[in-house]
């Protein structure tokens, strides 16, 4: 029976996390799931597009853009070597990762099944902000968790940062830059919270010590990915990228404006809601006011961060180590309300009881959704059908001249092709932002003439319709595209 118990103990160890990992991956991760193979959407796809096509030779912001970091797209063309089961096997390495810090975390506040608890109700709560998968912030958790928990470690150990940790600190600071510059908020808060600790102590010479080994640490991530660009001659166009452009699309963000449609207003509040009740559950649980300070100011900075952003339910994954927190801090038993009214512990419980069961139905809604549509709607199916239908039509010799003008990066994938520009997708979305973006695709179709142009449904784009009408014919249409071919070739 001992080697039975022994056993059963290293199997839970070894296996559990994994394997709690890949079950939780396949129903919550659709785009990438091999439940649902051939389910591909929104910016999960625009990555998996980017990956494929830096394995294909194409060079990122040269030859192929978007936003997010390079750091991002270095993980997604890893995984795309072994095509979209090579993204899901990284996730789930990923997941495994961020289970571990999650249990690490929880088990500074809580005991026994309390602390499975606590990462069983923080995976829930995750389902929502998971968006289906493979976006910038979930491959920045474990980034964040881990310097969470080795916040957590110096603080109980001995109320004091290792100067090793701050050198940690920098790295996973560089590492979130080069992924998404605002994921790194809750890094940004902990070493706020450090330098108001060490402030307070007076402790002056040892502040500058650690902002001296965190700066090293991103040094350690930044000088090589400057170094790789400069070489590459694309230092200019990543800088641009990752940084310049996305403080101009930032600058078009803000929740306020939209707090007049209820349907907004309902939504914003089902994702700040848990920070809300962490806010209320730090303040009445936390017995150490220095901690409860730091806290604050992660609280606080993650809140600002996303009330100033865009709002999208991806945004809020990075709340992961608030919302575990949470749930650890939350207490089960009844009565032993010591210092603190009823009164208080019952509206803890009972927000915490709403967020809880709130984001239950929305995990369960997920499930059901993208069964709904995959297995019995087929709408997902009939929508790659359709895309790669037609794509498989396009000879093999010209495959290499297509582009798109607002379609989804999902098509490319479907059809097996790279857009021949690196504005292949979201060009009026970027527009918002660069109005050069437009006139750059438009001036690269009237110059170089790609031999086959796949549009939206009934642009509006006057510009691009008359270059259609004069240089290309229509030679499919379907309920998802138009399909142009340049009449001169």
């Amino acid at each position: 029976m001992d080697v039975l118990k022994e056993a059963a103990v290293w199997l839970k160890k070894r296996i559990g996390m994994p394997l709690t990992a890949v079950l939780y991956l396949l129903f919550f991760s659709a785009y990438t799931s091999p439940l649902f193979p051939k389910y591909m959407n929104q910016d999960s796809a625009i990555f998996m597009m980017v990956g494929k096509g830096m394995n294909q030779g194409k060079q990122l912001y040269l030859d192929v853009f978007d936003h997010k970091g390079p750091i991002l797209f270095w993980i997604e063309a890893l995984g795309m070597r072994f095509g979209r089961n090579g993204i899901f096997l990284i996730q789930c390495i990923f997941l495994t990762v961020d289970i571990w810090f999650m249990l690490k975390i929880a088990g500074y506040f809580c005991c026994g099944r309390k602390v499975y608890l606590a990462v069983a109700a923080g995976l829930i709560w995750l389902a929502y902000p998971l968006a289906n998968g493979n976006l910038s912030e979930e491959y920045s958790l474990p980034f964040i968790l881990g310097i969470f928990y080795f916040f957590l470690k110096d603080w109980m150990d001995a109320r004091n940062p290792k100067m090793r940790h701050s050198y940690l600190y920098g790295i996973c600071f560089g590492v979130l830059f080069f992924i998404r510059a605002n994921n790194a908020v809750t890094i940004c808060a902990l070493i706020l919270g450090w330098m108001y600790i060490l402030i307070k102590r007076r402790q002056i010479g040892a502040l500058f010590q650690h902002l001296l080994a965190g700066a090293a640490g991103i040094a350690t991530i930044a000088l090589p990915v400057c170094i790789y660009f400069w070489t590459q001659g694309s230092l200019r166009e990543m800088f641009y990228a990752t940084f310049l452009f996305n403080l101009q699309y930032s600058g078009r963000a803000g929740l306020i404006a939209g707090f007049t449609n209820p349907v907004t207003l309902f939504r914003m509040g089902i994702l700040f809601l848990p920070i809300l009740t962490a806010a209320i559950v730090f303040f009445n649980e936390m017995e150490d006011q220095e901690l409860k300070v730091i806290m604050g100011l992660v609280v606080g900075l993650n809140f600002c961060s996303l009330f100033l952003g865009h709002g999208y339910n991806h945004y809020f994954t990075i709340i992961l180590p608030i919302v575990v927190l949470l749930f650890s801090l939350m207490p089960l038993e009844k009565g032993g309300e010591k210092k603190k009214g009823k009164w208080r512990r019952d509206l803890e419980k009972g927000l915490a009881g709403v967020v809880f069961a709130g984001y239950c139905v929305l995990a369960l809604r997920i499930i059901g959704s993208n069964f709904y549509d995959y297995y019995i709607d087929k709408a997902v199916l009939n929508e790659y059908d359709a895309v790669h239908e037609k794509f498989s039509q396009i000879p093999v010799d010209e495959r290499d001249r297509v582009l798109g003008y607002e379609i989804p990066a999902k098509y490319y994938l479907m059809g097996d092709v790279l857009p021949c520009y690196k504005y292949g997708i979201l060009q009026y979305h970027w527009e918002q932002s660069n109005k050069q973006i437009m006139i750059d695709f438009l001036a690269y179709v009237r110059e170089e003439s790609p031999l086959w142009l796949v549009s939206e449904k009934d642009t509006n784009n006057m510009e691009l319709k008359t270059i259609l009408l004069e240089s290309y014919q229509l030679i499919w249409e379907d309920d998802y595209a138009e399909y142009y071919h340049l009449t001169d070739q």
